[in-house]
Protein backbone atom coordinates (compact mmCIF):
# COMPACT_ATOMS: atom_id res chain seq x y z
CA UNK A 1 0.00 0.00 0.00
CA UNK A 2 1.07 3.59 -0.65
CA UNK A 3 1.11 6.25 2.08
CA UNK A 4 0.06 9.71 0.84
CA UNK A 5 0.07 12.86 2.95
CA UNK A 6 -2.49 15.59 2.20
CA UNK A 7 -1.48 18.90 3.73
CA UNK A 8 -4.97 20.35 3.47
CA UNK A 9 -6.34 18.35 6.37
CA UNK A 10 -3.49 16.84 8.39
CA UNK A 11 -5.04 13.39 8.07
CA UNK A 12 -3.11 10.32 7.07
CA UNK A 13 -4.56 8.92 3.85
CA UNK A 14 -4.10 5.43 2.50
CA UNK A 15 -4.62 4.73 -1.19
CA UNK A 16 -5.55 1.11 -1.76
CA UNK A 17 -6.62 -1.42 -4.33
CA UNK A 18 -7.76 -5.03 -4.42
CA UNK A 19 -4.16 -6.04 -4.96
CA UNK A 20 -3.06 -4.63 -1.59
CA UNK A 21 -1.93 -7.01 1.12
CA UNK A 22 -4.37 -8.85 3.36
CA UNK A 23 -3.22 -6.57 6.20
CA UNK A 24 -5.47 -3.82 4.84
CA UNK A 25 -8.57 -5.89 4.25
CA UNK A 26 -8.50 -8.13 7.32
CA UNK A 27 -7.63 -5.76 10.16
CA UNK A 28 -8.26 -7.07 13.66
CA UNK A 29 -8.55 -3.65 15.29
CA UNK A 30 -9.07 -0.08 14.13
CA UNK A 31 -7.56 3.29 14.92
CA UNK A 32 -9.51 5.58 12.58
CA UNK A 33 -11.15 6.01 9.19
CA UNK A 34 -9.12 7.27 6.26
CA UNK A 35 -10.33 9.95 3.85
CA UNK A 36 -9.01 11.48 0.70
CA UNK A 37 -9.73 14.07 -1.96
CA UNK A 38 -7.94 15.38 -5.03
CA UNK A 39 -7.13 18.76 -6.54
CA UNK A 40 -9.78 18.17 -9.19
CA UNK A 41 -12.40 17.08 -6.68
CA UNK A 42 -12.11 18.71 -3.24
CA UNK A 43 -15.00 16.62 -1.84
CA UNK A 44 -13.80 13.87 0.45
CA UNK A 45 -14.35 10.10 0.30
CA UNK A 46 -14.08 7.58 3.09
CA UNK A 47 -11.42 5.26 1.72
CA UNK A 48 -10.75 2.73 4.46
CA UNK A 49 -9.32 2.16 7.89
CA UNK A 50 -5.94 1.26 9.41
CA UNK A 51 -4.97 -1.13 12.16
CA UNK A 52 -3.81 -0.27 15.64
CA UNK A 53 -2.87 -3.41 17.51
CA UNK A 54 -3.69 -2.04 20.97
CA UNK A 55 -7.22 -0.78 20.28
CA UNK A 56 -10.50 -2.10 18.94
CA UNK A 57 -13.59 -0.16 17.80
CA UNK A 58 -17.09 -1.59 17.90
CA UNK A 59 -18.60 1.48 16.23
CA UNK A 60 -17.20 3.74 13.53
CA UNK A 61 -18.78 7.04 12.55
CA UNK A 62 -17.86 8.47 9.17
CA UNK A 63 -17.32 12.24 9.30
CA UNK A 64 -19.77 14.40 7.35
CA UNK A 65 -17.15 16.99 6.39
CA UNK A 66 -13.47 17.85 6.59
CA UNK A 67 -12.30 21.48 6.53
CA UNK A 68 -15.72 22.52 5.23
CA UNK A 69 -15.74 19.97 2.36
CA UNK A 70 -18.42 17.26 2.54
CA UNK A 71 -17.59 13.58 2.70
CA UNK A 72 -19.86 12.55 -0.19
CA UNK A 73 -18.81 8.95 -0.94
CA UNK A 74 -17.59 5.67 0.47
CA UNK A 75 -15.04 4.06 -1.81
CA UNK A 76 -15.14 0.51 -3.08
CA UNK A 77 -13.71 -1.99 -0.58
CA UNK A 78 -13.32 0.83 1.97
CA UNK A 79 -14.48 -1.33 4.91
CA UNK A 80 -13.77 -4.74 3.40
CA UNK A 81 -13.36 -7.17 6.28
CA UNK A 82 -13.79 -4.42 8.86
CA UNK A 83 -14.36 -5.88 12.38
CA UNK A 84 -16.53 -2.97 13.58
CA UNK A 85 -20.09 -4.09 14.37
CA UNK A 86 -21.56 -0.72 13.40
CA UNK A 87 -20.56 1.88 10.79
CA UNK A 88 -22.62 5.07 10.84
CA UNK A 89 -23.06 6.76 7.47
CA UNK A 90 -23.73 10.54 7.57
CA UNK A 91 -26.32 12.27 5.37
CA UNK A 92 -23.53 13.97 3.43
CA UNK A 93 -22.84 10.66 1.64
CA UNK A 94 -24.40 10.30 -1.81
CA UNK A 95 -22.46 7.37 -3.26
CA UNK A 96 -21.52 3.97 -1.85
CA UNK A 97 -19.25 2.06 -4.20
CA UNK A 98 -18.72 -1.62 -4.91
CA UNK A 99 -18.04 -4.06 -2.07
CA UNK A 100 -17.68 -1.18 0.38
CA UNK A 101 -18.67 -3.34 3.38
CA UNK A 102 -17.97 -6.81 1.98
CA UNK A 103 -16.96 -9.39 4.60
CA UNK A 104 -17.30 -6.80 7.37
CA UNK A 105 -18.69 -7.59 10.82
CA UNK A 106 -21.48 -4.97 10.84
CA UNK A 107 -24.70 -6.07 12.52
CA UNK A 108 -26.93 -3.27 11.26
CA UNK A 109 -26.68 -1.16 8.11
CA UNK A 110 -28.63 2.04 7.57
CA UNK A 111 -28.48 3.64 4.12
CA UNK A 112 -29.48 7.29 4.71
CA UNK A 113 -31.94 9.31 2.63
CA UNK A 114 -29.13 11.24 0.95
CA UNK A 115 -27.67 8.24 -0.90
CA UNK A 116 -28.53 8.24 -4.62
CA UNK A 117 -26.28 5.42 -5.81
CA UNK A 118 -25.21 2.11 -4.31
CA UNK A 119 -22.92 -0.19 -6.28
CA UNK A 120 -22.97 -3.96 -6.67
CA UNK A 121 -21.98 -6.45 -3.94
CA UNK A 122 -21.92 -3.64 -1.40
CA UNK A 123 -22.38 -5.85 1.65
CA UNK A 124 -21.91 -9.35 0.29
CA UNK A 125 -21.01 -12.00 2.85
CA UNK A 126 -21.59 -9.77 5.86
CA UNK A 127 -22.45 -12.80 7.95
CA UNK A 128 -23.12 -10.81 11.13
CA UNK A 129 -25.58 -8.41 9.49
CA UNK A 130 -29.04 -8.79 11.04
CA UNK A 131 -30.89 -5.59 10.08
CA UNK A 132 -31.00 -3.56 6.87
CA UNK A 133 -32.64 -0.12 6.84
CA UNK A 134 -32.77 1.12 3.25
CA UNK A 135 -34.02 4.64 3.99
CA UNK A 136 -33.19 6.31 0.69
CA UNK A 137 -35.85 6.89 -1.99
CA UNK A 138 -33.15 8.11 -4.37
CA UNK A 139 -31.31 4.84 -5.05
CA UNK A 140 -33.84 3.13 -7.30
CA UNK A 141 -32.51 -0.40 -7.15
CA UNK A 142 -31.18 -2.88 -4.63
CA UNK A 143 -27.98 -3.69 -6.54
CA UNK A 144 -26.74 -6.99 -7.88
CA UNK A 145 -25.46 -9.21 -5.07
CA UNK A 146 -25.82 -6.36 -2.58
CA UNK A 147 -26.62 -8.58 0.41
CA UNK A 148 -25.78 -11.99 -1.00
CA UNK A 149 -24.97 -14.63 1.62
CA UNK A 150 -25.74 -12.39 4.60
CA UNK A 151 -26.74 -15.50 6.47
CA UNK A 152 -27.95 -13.80 9.68
CA UNK A 153 -30.04 -11.11 7.94
CA UNK A 154 -33.60 -11.22 9.34
CA UNK A 155 -35.02 -7.70 9.17
CA UNK A 156 -35.19 -5.84 5.83
CA UNK A 157 -36.86 -2.41 5.71
CA UNK A 158 -37.10 -0.93 2.21
CA UNK A 159 -38.30 2.62 1.62
CA UNK A 160 -40.63 3.74 -1.14
CA UNK A 161 -38.67 4.66 -4.23
CA UNK A 162 -37.03 1.26 -4.76
CA UNK A 163 -38.05 0.04 -8.23
CA UNK A 164 -35.83 -2.95 -8.98
CA UNK A 165 -34.55 -5.84 -6.90
CA UNK A 166 -31.53 -6.79 -8.99
CA UNK A 167 -29.91 -10.17 -9.68
CA UNK A 168 -28.94 -12.12 -6.55
CA UNK A 169 -29.61 -9.10 -4.33
CA UNK A 170 -30.59 -11.29 -1.36
CA UNK A 171 -29.47 -14.69 -2.61
CA UNK A 172 -28.70 -17.20 0.17
CA UNK A 173 -29.91 -14.98 3.01
CA UNK A 174 -30.80 -18.11 4.90
CA UNK A 175 -32.22 -16.42 8.04
CA UNK A 176 -34.61 -14.09 6.19
CA UNK A 177 -38.18 -15.13 7.02
CA UNK A 178 -40.42 -12.28 5.88
CA UNK A 179 -40.20 -9.21 3.66
CA UNK A 180 -42.65 -6.57 2.47
CA UNK A 181 -41.82 -4.89 -0.83
CA UNK A 182 -42.83 -1.22 -1.16
CA UNK A 183 -45.51 -0.15 -3.65
CA UNK A 184 -42.87 1.33 -5.97
CA UNK A 185 -41.15 -1.95 -6.89
CA UNK A 186 -41.56 -2.88 -10.57
CA UNK A 187 -39.31 -5.89 -11.10
CA UNK A 188 -37.65 -8.74 -9.23
CA UNK A 189 -34.67 -10.08 -11.18
CA UNK A 190 -32.81 -13.39 -11.50
CA UNK A 191 -32.08 -15.23 -8.25
CA UNK A 192 -33.02 -12.16 -6.18
CA UNK A 193 -34.23 -14.26 -3.24
CA UNK A 194 -33.00 -17.67 -4.38
CA UNK A 195 -31.69 -19.93 -1.66
CA UNK A 196 -33.46 -18.03 1.13
CA UNK A 197 -34.32 -21.31 2.79
CA UNK A 198 -36.16 -19.75 5.76
CA UNK A 199 -38.25 -17.31 3.69
CA UNK A 200 -41.88 -17.98 4.55
CA UNK A 201 -43.66 -14.86 3.36
CA UNK A 202 -43.20 -12.03 0.87
CA UNK A 203 -45.70 -9.32 0.00
CA UNK A 204 -45.52 -8.35 -3.68
CA UNK A 205 -47.46 -5.17 -4.56
CA UNK A 206 -49.48 -4.57 -7.73
CA UNK A 207 -46.73 -2.28 -9.01
CA UNK A 208 -44.59 -5.35 -9.78
CA UNK A 209 -44.89 -6.29 -13.46
CA UNK A 210 -41.95 -8.63 -13.93
CA UNK A 211 -40.52 -11.41 -11.78
CA UNK A 212 -37.80 -13.75 -12.97
CA UNK A 213 -38.60 -17.44 -13.01
CA UNK A 214 -35.52 -17.99 -10.82
CA UNK A 215 -36.24 -15.23 -8.30
CA UNK A 216 -37.35 -17.62 -5.55
CA UNK A 217 -35.75 -20.87 -6.65
CA UNK A 218 -35.13 -23.21 -3.72
CA UNK A 219 -37.44 -21.30 -1.33
CA UNK A 220 -39.60 -24.28 -0.39
CA UNK A 221 -41.37 -22.64 2.57
CA UNK A 222 -42.45 -19.52 0.67
CA UNK A 223 -45.98 -18.11 0.48
CA UNK A 224 -46.50 -15.09 -1.78
CA UNK A 225 -48.99 -12.46 -0.61
CA UNK A 226 -50.67 -10.05 -2.97
CA UNK A 227 -53.88 -8.90 -4.63
CA UNK A 228 -56.10 -11.30 -6.55
CA UNK A 229 -55.51 -11.18 -10.34
CA UNK A 230 -52.24 -9.32 -9.79
CA UNK A 231 -49.09 -10.27 -11.64
CA UNK A 232 -47.86 -11.78 -8.38
CA UNK A 233 -50.77 -14.24 -8.31
CA UNK A 234 -50.20 -15.38 -11.90
CA UNK A 235 -46.51 -15.75 -11.14
CA UNK A 236 -47.16 -17.82 -8.02
CA UNK A 237 -49.52 -20.18 -9.87
CA UNK A 238 -47.14 -20.63 -12.81
CA UNK A 239 -44.26 -21.48 -10.47
CA UNK A 240 -46.19 -23.68 -8.04
CA UNK A 241 -45.81 -21.27 -5.10
CA UNK A 242 -48.71 -20.95 -2.61
CA UNK A 243 -50.51 -17.59 -2.89
CA UNK A 244 -52.51 -15.73 -0.24
CA UNK A 245 -54.87 -12.94 -1.26
CA UNK A 246 -54.67 -9.61 0.56
CA UNK A 247 -56.39 -6.35 -0.29
CA UNK A 248 -58.90 -5.80 -3.09
CA UNK A 249 -58.95 -7.83 -6.28
CA UNK A 250 -57.55 -6.39 -9.49
CA UNK A 251 -59.05 -6.69 -12.97
CA UNK A 252 -57.71 -9.74 -14.84
CA UNK A 253 -54.67 -9.00 -16.98
CA UNK A 254 -55.59 -8.96 -20.68
CA UNK A 255 -53.05 -6.61 -22.25
CA UNK A 256 -50.12 -9.04 -22.14
CA UNK A 257 -49.70 -12.82 -22.29
CA UNK A 258 -48.95 -14.74 -19.11
CA UNK A 259 -47.32 -18.15 -19.34
CA UNK A 260 -49.09 -20.77 -17.25
CA UNK A 261 -46.82 -23.75 -17.77
CA UNK A 262 -43.81 -25.09 -19.65
CA UNK A 263 -43.98 -28.88 -19.51
CA UNK A 264 -41.05 -31.00 -20.65
CA UNK A 265 -41.28 -34.61 -21.77
CA UNK A 266 -37.98 -35.88 -23.16
CA UNK A 267 -37.14 -33.36 -25.88
CA UNK A 268 -40.71 -32.09 -26.29
CA UNK A 269 -41.82 -28.79 -24.76
CA UNK A 270 -45.48 -27.87 -24.29
CA UNK A 271 -46.26 -24.25 -23.42
CA UNK A 272 -49.63 -22.79 -22.48
CA UNK A 273 -50.92 -19.36 -21.45
CA UNK A 274 -53.27 -18.34 -18.64
CA UNK A 275 -54.99 -15.74 -20.77
CA UNK A 276 -55.85 -14.66 -24.28
CA UNK A 277 -54.93 -11.19 -25.48
CA UNK A 278 -57.87 -10.22 -27.75
CA UNK A 279 -57.04 -10.17 -31.48
CA UNK A 280 -53.34 -10.70 -30.82
CA UNK A 281 -50.72 -12.87 -32.45
CA UNK A 282 -48.04 -14.48 -30.30
CA UNK A 283 -44.36 -15.18 -30.70
CA UNK A 284 -42.92 -17.77 -28.33
CA UNK A 285 -39.18 -17.49 -27.72
CA UNK A 286 -37.00 -20.17 -26.18
CA UNK A 287 -33.86 -18.42 -24.94
CA UNK A 288 -30.71 -19.60 -23.23
CA UNK A 289 -31.15 -18.90 -19.51
CA UNK A 290 -28.65 -16.01 -19.62
CA UNK A 291 -31.09 -13.83 -21.60
CA UNK A 292 -33.71 -11.81 -19.75
CA UNK A 293 -36.18 -9.16 -20.90
CA UNK A 294 -33.47 -6.52 -20.89
CA UNK A 295 -32.09 -8.35 -23.93
CA UNK A 296 -35.39 -8.57 -25.83
CA UNK A 297 -33.99 -6.70 -28.85
CA UNK A 298 -31.75 -9.72 -29.38
CA UNK A 299 -34.51 -12.34 -29.10
CA UNK A 300 -35.15 -12.73 -32.82
CA UNK A 301 -31.48 -13.32 -33.59
CA UNK A 302 -30.45 -15.30 -30.50
CA UNK A 303 -33.44 -17.52 -29.79
CA UNK A 304 -32.94 -21.29 -29.63
CA UNK A 305 -36.48 -21.73 -30.94
CA UNK A 306 -39.12 -19.25 -32.14
CA UNK A 307 -42.76 -19.99 -32.95
CA UNK A 308 -45.24 -17.43 -34.26
CA UNK A 309 -48.91 -18.33 -33.92
CA UNK A 310 -52.37 -17.13 -32.88
CA UNK A 311 -52.72 -19.99 -30.38
CA UNK A 312 -52.40 -19.79 -26.61
CA UNK A 313 -50.69 -23.19 -26.50
CA UNK A 314 -47.80 -24.56 -28.57
CA UNK A 315 -45.72 -27.73 -28.74
CA UNK A 316 -42.06 -27.69 -29.71
CA UNK A 317 -40.28 -30.90 -30.68
CA UNK A 318 -36.67 -32.03 -30.68
CA UNK A 319 -35.45 -29.41 -28.25
CA UNK A 320 -31.66 -29.51 -27.74
CA UNK A 321 -30.04 -30.19 -24.38
CA UNK A 322 -29.67 -27.16 -22.13
CA UNK A 323 -31.17 -24.82 -19.55
CA UNK A 324 -33.65 -22.33 -20.99
CA UNK A 325 -36.39 -19.87 -20.32
CA UNK A 326 -39.52 -19.35 -22.37
CA UNK A 327 -41.10 -15.98 -23.15
CA UNK A 328 -44.17 -14.99 -25.13
CA UNK A 329 -44.71 -11.70 -26.96
CA UNK A 330 -48.17 -10.52 -28.01
CA UNK A 331 -48.76 -8.05 -30.85
CA UNK A 332 -52.06 -6.27 -31.38
CA UNK A 333 -52.62 -3.10 -33.40
CA UNK A 334 -48.97 -2.17 -33.04
CA UNK A 335 -48.96 -2.69 -29.29
CA UNK A 336 -46.57 -5.23 -27.79
CA UNK A 337 -46.95 -7.10 -24.50
CA UNK A 338 -44.39 -9.38 -22.88
CA UNK A 339 -45.07 -12.37 -20.68
CA UNK A 340 -43.41 -13.67 -17.58
CA UNK A 341 -40.61 -16.18 -18.09
CA UNK A 342 -40.53 -19.80 -17.01
CA UNK A 343 -37.30 -21.74 -16.66
CA UNK A 344 -36.91 -25.33 -17.80
CA UNK A 345 -34.20 -27.89 -18.52
CA UNK A 346 -33.79 -30.38 -21.35
CA UNK A 347 -31.54 -33.13 -20.00
CA UNK A 348 -30.54 -34.98 -23.17
CA UNK A 349 -29.83 -34.24 -26.81
CA UNK A 350 -32.65 -35.07 -29.27
CA UNK A 351 -30.34 -37.32 -31.31
CA UNK A 352 -27.50 -39.65 -30.41
CA UNK A 353 -23.89 -38.90 -31.22
CA UNK A 354 -22.41 -40.48 -34.37
CA UNK A 355 -19.15 -42.41 -34.24
CA UNK A 356 -16.17 -41.78 -36.48
CA UNK A 357 -15.18 -45.43 -36.96
CA UNK A 358 -12.34 -45.10 -39.43
CA UNK A 359 -10.46 -42.47 -41.44
CA UNK A 360 -8.11 -43.33 -44.29
CA UNK A 361 -5.81 -40.90 -46.09
CA UNK A 362 -4.61 -41.51 -49.65
CA UNK A 363 -2.82 -38.51 -51.09
CA UNK A 364 -5.29 -35.63 -50.93
CA UNK A 365 -8.37 -37.87 -50.57
CA UNK A 366 -9.84 -38.67 -47.17
CA UNK A 367 -12.41 -41.43 -46.68
CA UNK A 368 -14.45 -41.40 -43.49
CA UNK A 369 -16.51 -44.35 -42.24
CA UNK A 370 -19.32 -43.42 -39.84
CA UNK A 371 -21.73 -45.16 -37.51
CA UNK A 372 -24.89 -43.09 -38.03
CA UNK A 373 -27.59 -42.84 -35.31
CA UNK A 374 -30.80 -44.57 -36.42
CA UNK A 375 -33.24 -41.76 -35.59
CA UNK A 376 -31.19 -38.98 -37.14
CA UNK A 377 -32.16 -37.19 -40.34
CA UNK A 378 -28.51 -36.97 -41.32
CA UNK A 379 -25.18 -35.59 -40.18
CA UNK A 380 -22.59 -32.94 -41.02
CA UNK A 381 -18.94 -34.00 -41.10
CA UNK A 382 -16.03 -31.57 -40.91
CA UNK A 383 -12.26 -31.41 -41.08
CA UNK A 384 -11.31 -28.90 -38.38
CA UNK A 385 -7.95 -27.19 -37.98
CA UNK A 386 -8.11 -27.16 -34.20
CA UNK A 387 -9.86 -28.89 -31.30
CA UNK A 388 -10.40 -27.50 -27.83
CA UNK A 389 -13.27 -29.56 -26.50
CA UNK A 390 -15.09 -28.49 -29.66
CA UNK A 391 -13.89 -28.20 -33.24
CA UNK A 392 -12.58 -24.85 -34.45
CA UNK A 393 -11.98 -23.50 -37.96
CA UNK A 394 -13.79 -26.01 -40.16
CA UNK A 395 -11.60 -26.20 -43.26
CA UNK A 396 -13.83 -28.68 -45.11
CA UNK A 397 -17.48 -29.60 -44.53
CA UNK A 398 -19.82 -32.19 -45.98
CA UNK A 399 -23.41 -31.39 -45.00
CA UNK A 400 -26.63 -33.40 -44.93
CA UNK A 401 -24.91 -36.76 -45.20
CA UNK A 402 -26.73 -40.06 -44.62
CA UNK A 403 -24.29 -42.65 -46.00
CA UNK A 404 -21.94 -44.56 -43.72
CA UNK A 405 -18.97 -43.80 -45.94
CA UNK A 406 -18.12 -40.32 -47.27
CA UNK A 407 -15.14 -38.85 -49.15
CA UNK A 408 -13.32 -35.51 -48.94
CA UNK A 409 -11.35 -34.70 -52.10
CA UNK A 410 -8.54 -32.25 -52.89
CA UNK A 411 -7.66 -31.68 -49.25
CA UNK A 412 -4.66 -29.42 -48.76
CA UNK A 413 -1.67 -30.59 -46.69
CA UNK A 414 -2.06 -30.07 -42.95
CA UNK A 415 -3.25 -31.51 -39.66
CA UNK A 416 -7.01 -32.02 -39.26
CA UNK A 417 -9.51 -33.23 -36.69
CA UNK A 418 -12.28 -35.33 -38.23
CA UNK A 419 -15.62 -35.15 -36.43
CA UNK A 420 -19.37 -35.06 -37.11
CA UNK A 421 -22.68 -34.31 -35.44
CA UNK A 422 -26.06 -35.76 -36.31
CA UNK A 423 -29.28 -33.78 -36.60
CA UNK A 424 -33.04 -34.03 -36.48
CA UNK A 425 -35.62 -31.45 -37.57
CA UNK A 426 -37.57 -28.93 -35.48
CA UNK A 427 -40.92 -30.14 -36.87
CA UNK A 428 -40.05 -33.84 -36.95
CA UNK A 429 -39.93 -34.05 -40.75
CA UNK A 430 -39.25 -30.41 -41.63
CA UNK A 431 -37.84 -27.19 -40.25
CA UNK A 432 -34.38 -26.19 -39.13
CA UNK A 433 -31.72 -28.67 -38.11
CA UNK A 434 -31.32 -29.51 -34.43
CA UNK A 435 -27.88 -30.94 -33.78
CA UNK A 436 -26.66 -33.32 -31.12
CA UNK A 437 -23.14 -33.50 -29.68
CA UNK A 438 -19.95 -33.68 -31.70
CA UNK A 439 -18.41 -37.11 -32.19
CA UNK A 440 -15.03 -37.98 -30.70
CA UNK A 441 -12.52 -36.81 -33.27
CA UNK A 442 -9.83 -38.68 -35.14
CA UNK A 443 -6.67 -36.73 -35.88
CA UNK A 444 -5.10 -37.04 -39.32
CA UNK A 445 -2.18 -35.57 -41.26
CA UNK A 446 -2.34 -34.86 -44.97
CA UNK A 447 1.13 -34.58 -46.48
Amino acid sequence: MILVGILLCSITVWASSEEDSDEFYHCVSIEHINYHNTKDNPLYRASGYIRESNESFKCLQIKDSIDGYPVDAIEGHAFYGCPASEIIIPTSVKYILGSAFKYSSIKELTVPESVSYVDNWVAENCTYLKTLNWNTPLAKCIPTGAFASCTRLKQVNLSKGVEDIMDSAFVSCTSLEKIVLPETVKSIRDYSFSGCSSLKEIYIPTSVKNISGSAFSGDKKLVIKGNANSYAEYYAKANGIPFKEVGSAQKPITNRPLIKSAQVSGNTLKVSLFNKVPQATYTYYVMAYIYDLADKKEFDDCSVRKVRTSKTAVTMYNMPKGQYRIYCKSERNGKIGWSNDLWFTIKNQPVNTPVVKNVSVKGNTITVTMAVPKKSKGYDCILAKDWDGLPHEAAYTLKNQTAQKIVFKNVKPGTYYVTAHAFVREKINSGKKVFGDWAKYKKIIVK
